[in-house]
């Protein structure tokens, strides 16, 4: 059996790759249900960045943390944050993305994803 050694600026870095390009339009009146269909997108894309590197991974409990913001120009952002993943038991997985929208669509995108080494017992 081979032991992974894993980087945590790679994984970062690839998996930013992967995720900050992926935007998600709706029309307005789904603005309440993106979330819910952007999350598992989001999601499924580490699952399969996990299995094809041959990473070990184990979901987390953890719910979204939310926040509101305004841009610079004045537009509402919704900020979510979650931490779906542990990586080789070592790594979590934080992803943040922005929900906006206007009066003729909604947008979901990953601005960020961050690794925290956590401890285990």
């Amino acid at each position: 059996m081979t032991t992974v050694i894993l980087d945590p600026e790679r994984l970062s870095l690839e998996l930013r790759k992967l995720l900050v390009p992926i935007e998600l339009r709706a029309q307005p009146m789904l603005f309440s249900d993106l979330p819910y269909l952007f999350v598992p997108l989001a999601e499924r894309i580490i699952i399969r960045y996990c299995v094809s590197n041959k990473l070990t991974f184990e979901r987390t409990a953890q719910s979204w943390d939310v926040t509101t913001y305004y841009s610079d120009d004045f537009k509402e952002i919704t900020r979510y944050s979650w931490t779906p993943f542990v990586v080789e038991d070592r790594f979590a997985i934080e992803i943040i993305a922005d929900r906006d929208a206007d009066a003729s669509r909604t947008v979901m995108k990953v601005v960020d994803v961050k690794i925290h080494e956590v401890m285990r017992k």
